[in-house]
């Protein structure tokens, strides 16, 4: 159940960054084990997925991350996600210069995607904390 806006927010941001995560671990097995799908790829997402995704994931992350730390003013709500954005947007340059191997290019999304999904999910907790917090007399 959602207690706030912010969680659903934060779902968002988990579900695009997992869609992410599957897209680098799975697309590579299955165009191993089935060469001919990639054939069948619709020509917008022919190796334009991540470019694609970068945006929304850029915006929820923004959505979640930037207003409770403007609230709480606690470091450890922006350092990872800043790190997991500033590594895609780094991975972002680095393969539009062509200066890049694919291998890392992965590791790379891999790493940010889970930075991400920890950061919202630790988002989450953090968030229902608080309301239970506000909603006591004792922490007013």
């Amino acid at each position: 159940m959602l207690k706030t806006s912010s969680d659903l927010i934060n779902k968002i941001g988990i579900a695009l960054s997992s869609l992410c995560l599957v897209h680098c671990l799975l697309l590579p097995l299955v165009l191993l084990i089935f060469p001919f799908v990639e054939d069948y790829q619709p020509e917008f997402l022919h190796g334009h997925f991540h470019e694609l995704i970068f945006l929304p994931i850029l915006l929820v992350s923004g959505l979640a991350f930037i207003p409770p730390y403007l609230k709480n003013r606690k470091k450890r709500l922006i350092i990872l996600p800043g790190i997991g954005i500033s590594l895609l947007v780094i991975e972002s340059t680095t393969h539009l210069l062509g200066e890049i191997t694919p291998t890392v290019e992965t590791v790379i999304k891999l790493f940010a995607s889970t930075l991400l999904i920890y950061s919202h999910l630790f988002n989450i907790k953090h968030s229902s904390c608080c309301l239970e917090h506000s909603d006591n007399p004792k922490h007013l």
